[in-house]
């Protein structure tokens, strides 16, 4: 059975936010509901960016470079090739741009307790394509971002049990890339 209900834990170091993201979803037809209970970000005044990535971190989650770059997270969540976001309008998202949906994180707070509606992201799936279920969420990470120039990734977390994925680039007549991703064994029955 899927869980309607995953606590993503940040890990707990000194320098770092701490606290968890609740996701919530009743149906695979319902909005996802996003609940913040974080401490120790920045207080900037203009927050910090949050987003979901491609692949999973550790179970235990990670900060830095080293932990949740671009080797080991991916880029964001984007299955819908989206290239703008309007707030307003989520179908003009990135699946995974919550910053770009719902706000930064810790505008100018050292904590953040909020809760978000998301029409677009997913915690339960269904494999119809463009249902909301096929937006699905679980295995992959989400990252805080820090406030600085390049939008340092500063910590992030797995969405339930992780998954595995790659990224198979193509060079030649055809350029791009593809995302090859499968969910832990423990969601394989729908």
């Amino acid at each position: 059975t899927i869980p309607n209900r995953i606590v993503v834990e940040f890990p707990t170091a000194s320098g770092y936010p701490a606290g968890a993201l609740t996701l919530y979803q009743e149906s695979v037809s319902s909005d996802l509901m996003i609940m913040s209970d974080l401490t120790s970000l920045e207080g900037a005044s203009l927050g910090n960016k949050w987003h979901v990535h491609q692949f999973p971190t550790t179970v235990s989650g990670g900060t830095g470079a080293t932990q949740c770059g671009a080797s080991v997270t991916g880029g964001h969540y984007n299955p819908n090739f989206a290239t703008t976001c309007v707030s307003t309008d989520f179908s003009t998202c990135e699946v995974g741009d919550l910053s770009g949906k719902h706000g930064r994180l810790g505008v100018g707070a050292s904590t953040d307790m909020t809760s978000w509606t998301d029409s677009q992201a997913s915690i339960l799936y269904d494999s119809a394509p463009g249902s909301r279920g096929s937006m699905w969420i679980v295995g992959r990470s989400i990252v805080i971002h820090k406030d600085d120039s390049s939008a340092s990734r500063w910590t992030c977390a797995t969405i339930g049990e992780a998954g595995i994925g790659v990224n198979v680039p193509f060079s030649g007549t055809v350029t791009g890339s593809i995302e090859l991703f499968q969910a832990q064994s423990g969601y394989a029955s729908f």
